[in-house]
């Protein structure tokens, strides 16, 4: 017997002494210094209560500020978003904050682009951004084993082994070092990045801004699939209302402004609201579309957005207190949304989104360049392309079209072109402009 104890305590000493190791390789070796999850982790553990959540990507946390909610639903409410949140990942953050929280509701953000069958978003950082701060738990150990079995279990508990590269690296680690060990790692200060900041209870502040008419891509944006939702991600989504219906947890899902520029260029963005609609047919759980709103209720300008795809903080604001307003006042659907984006489009001001001009080089070396406004115009607007070696101070203008969009530079030849477009091609009014540049291979 006293054999047996024995053993079981040095088997005891050698996990305890294991996982030591591997948090001073942690210490060592990952530069969390700046994580937004970090602190955001910590803040949900340290909440006095959440009552509503919220949940989803970067959509979720560059979009939903809880000082405004907290204040506009009188409730205690959180943004749990992180980068690329998958359903499997929402599923899991929503398990561990009822573990800790007495959840009434929860808000889930449900992104277009982030739902389908695509590997891009399927990357063990979206993953570990969060099960790095979860607390040990049965809970954790299922999470890292659903996103990506043996590997992304070894790697998410023994953090040592994904940088274990940087032991040969002193200054690294010296600079980790003397970061973590100052007052404002260890209380979990606040983290300012460029034109941008964490503000508090996971919502992210951005001060870049798009000016109006200057929405510009180099690639299209591909149409949504008929498999708009994958396989996987509908058992993740099921598995969230199921569990909410257990714990008598209110589910709501929801789709944060993206601009029309992005809506309008996919060219069929209504099949994914079919889509979503369709999975959640005699589920009982309630979803809203934010970019069919009627302007009256909510207008999206450009300079709301810090990119094609995020609102920036000022926008945020704009979208939290129109959020709140829709569901403390009890309006009703009919009353703030169109019944699709393609009736949004038709009541809408006739105008040019933005621009996207796709370059790619063909086999006699030129450059080719296809120009495609995104508009929800009937007609066909005015197009002018200006030109500018990299080697001259002016632009010129270069080619003038109403219709073709097509045109070919020079072989071996790097500069900058400049499209402008008319929303009025009778007096060519510009409306819009982007630069792009163009020879790289």
């Amino acid at each position: 017997m006293h054999k047996y104890i024995k053993r079981i305590a040095a088997l005891l000493l050698f996990i305890v002494c294991f996982f030591l190791i591997n948090h001073v390789f942690c210490f060592l070796l990952i530069d969390d210094r700046e994580s937004y999850t970090r602190i955001m982790m910590h803040e949900m553990y340290e909440q006095e209560n959440i009552d509503v959540l919220f949940l989803g990507s970067s959509h979720c946390y560059r979009s939903i500020v809880p000082e405004i909610m907290d204040r506009e639903m009188n409730v205690l409410t959180f943004n749990g978003g992180t980068s690329s949140q998958q359903p499997v990942a929402s599923y899991y953050l929503l398990k561990e904050a009822a573990k800790e929280h007495k959840i009434d509701r929860v808000y889930m953000e449900l992104y277009y682009d982030l739902l389908r069958d695509n590997k891009d978003y399927q990357s063990p950082t979206a993953v570990y951004i969060i099960s790095d701060y979860m607390k040990a738990s049965w809970n954790k150990l299922q999470f890292l084993w659903d996103t990506g079995g043996k590997d992304y279990l070894a790697h998410g508990l023994f953090y040592g082994r994904r940088e274990w590269s940087k032991l040969f690296e002193p200054s690294s680690i010296m600079k980790n070092i003397r970061i973590k060990n100052s007052d404002t790692y260890w209380n979990y200060a606040y983290v300012t990045a460029e034109n941008e900041a964490y503000t508090g209870k996971g919502f992210v502040y951005n001060y870049e801004f798009i000016k109006k008419g200057e929405f510009a891509s180099k690639t299209v944006f591909p149409p949504i699939e008929e498999n708009a939702i994958s396989d996987v991600n509908k058992m993740w989504l099921d598995k969230m209302i199921l569990f909410c219906k257990k714990n008598d947890i209110e589910l709501v899902f929801y789709t944060a402004p993206v601009p029309d520029f992005r809506l309008a260029g996919c060219g069929n963005y209504d099949e994914f609201g079919r889509q979503v609609k369709h999975f959640l047919e005699g589920k009982d759980v309630p979803y809203y579309d934010f970019n069919l709103c009627k302007a009256d209720f909510m207008k999206m300008e450009d300079e709301y957005f810090k990119d094609d795809n995020h609102l920036n903080g000022n926008g945020a604001e704009i979208f939290s207190l129109a959020f709140a307003h829709f569901f403390t006042d009890n309006l009703s659907s009919e009353e703030v949304f169109w019944e699709s984006y393609e009736q949004k489009l038709e009541n809408s001001e006739e105008r040019v989104f933005g621009v996207i001009c796709e370059m790619q080089r063909t086999e006699d070396g030129t450059m080719e360049a296809v120009i495609e406004p995104v508009t929800n115009m009937e007609d066909p607007p005015y197009l002018a392309v200006y030109k500018r070696r990299e080697t001259e101070e002016n632009y010129q203008l270069y080619r003038e079209y109403s219709i073709e969009k097509t045109f070919k530079l020079p072989a071996n030849e790097y500069g900058y072109i400049h499209i402008y477009v008319s929303g009025d091609p009778e007096s060519k009014s510009f409306s819009n402009d982007a630069t792009f540049y163009y020879g790289s291979e």
